[in-house]
């Protein structure tokens, strides 16, 4: 008996010390920021995804991502924001607001995504990705003056301005990367998309833990 209660100690030893090998490390995994403006409204632990339309790695996360993105826990709660790291990532953003502004950004971000990838979109840059989006976007029923109207809409532009404002502020090098309760900042290794969900898991545990800490 002795035995045996022993083998169990040491065996729970040797789970706990994997377990914690392979803990995400502060400054390795994550970095810890000064708390982003807005985040946390109502003291909803948010979790956000900087992304850009025309990276691989999002669209290669994006199939781990949809179902993830449901699983989140009661309290957290998960939205897009684009990326703006230069003059191109500029019109993704605009893009990306654009169809918000018309209501059709639910319906037609993944689409949209596949299509970029898939259908050569990602290949162009310029106006003529500008008008490669609109083109694809009219068959897919959308009205291509009212998109037009909204993507050249100083409301547009003006989000598009904040988005890069706030690219710069967060010091972002790549996409994807996530953002935990304006508090931290993740991006994935290299070649494992799945572990950037992983660490965003336990940071979101990490800040429900401290919410009960501090009732």
């Amino acid at each position: 008996m002795a035995i045996r209660a022993l083998f169990g100690v040491l065996t729970a030893f040797m789970v706990g010390v994997a377990a914690a090998q392979n803990a995400p490390v502060a400054g390795i995994d994550y970095q810890e920021i000064k708390s982003a403006p807005n985040a946390n409204a109502q003291g909803t632990i948010e979790v956000v995804e900087y992304f850009w339309y025309r990276c691989p790695h999002c669209y290669a996360l994006e199939p781990l991502l949809e179902p993830w993105a449901s699983r989140l826990p009661e309290g957290a709660r998960f939205r897009r924001v684009p990326a703006v790291l230069g003059k191109e990532w500029t019109l993704d953003a605009r893009i990306f607001y654009a169809l918000e502004e018309i209501g059709e950004l639910d319906r037609l971000h993944r689409p949209l995504l596949d299509a970029i990838h898939q259908n050569g979109g990602r290949r162009l840059d310029g106006e003529a990705y500008a008008r490669w989006v609109c083109d694809w976007l009219r068959t897919r029923g959308v009205d291509a003056q009212r998109y037009k109207a909204a993507f050249e809409s100083a409301a547009v532009h003006e989000k598009a301005r904040r988005a890069a404002d706030l690219s710069r502020a967060l010091k972002l090098e790549g996409t994807p990367t996530f953002m935990v309760a304006g508090r931290y900042l993740v991006s994935p290794p290299l070649g494992e998309r799945r572990r950037i969900l992983e660490i965003t898991d336990y940071l979101v545990s990490r800040v429900q833990t401290d919410k009960l800490a501090r009732r």
